[in-house]
């Protein structure tokens, strides 16, 4: 259901200030940590049913690719952001793209949790 799916999202980054953080450092004395009161990820949801495997896997991939190009700008950017991929009636593949500023490998797998929760 993608719209529980993006609902349950917005309120892991509701109860987490650091999901809703930003940097300001260029131009500045000292590096500031800024927390926005509000901050809506990026969903980006594509339709791949009626394609065949292959062109999925090269759809995602290249997905990925140019995600990975356009990186974060921790200054200006909403430093997460969601891709989801429906491959079939009852699968889908989920790009969850976020800055390491922002979280560790604990901590993913514990807001994952939090959100499939919600």
């Amino acid at each position: 259901d993608r719209q529980r799916f993006e609902a349950s999202w917005g309120e892991v980054v509701r109860r987490h200030d650091v999901l809703r953080t930003r940097f300001a450092y260029k131009n500045a004395s000292q590096p500031r940590q800024i927390v926005l009161k509000e901050q809506q990820i990026e969903f980006v949801f594509q339709d791949l049913l009626a394609l065949p495997k292959h062109q999925q896997n090269t759809t995602i991939d290249t997905y990925k690719e140019n995600d990975w190009k356009r990186g974060f700008d921790l200054g200006r950017d909403v430093l997460m952001r969601m891709a989801v991929f429906r491959l079939s009636e009852r699968v889908h593949e989920v790009v969850h793209s976020f800055h390491h500023i922002l979280l560790d490998g604990c901590s993913v797998g514990i807001i994952h949790e939090e959100s499939f929760q919600i």
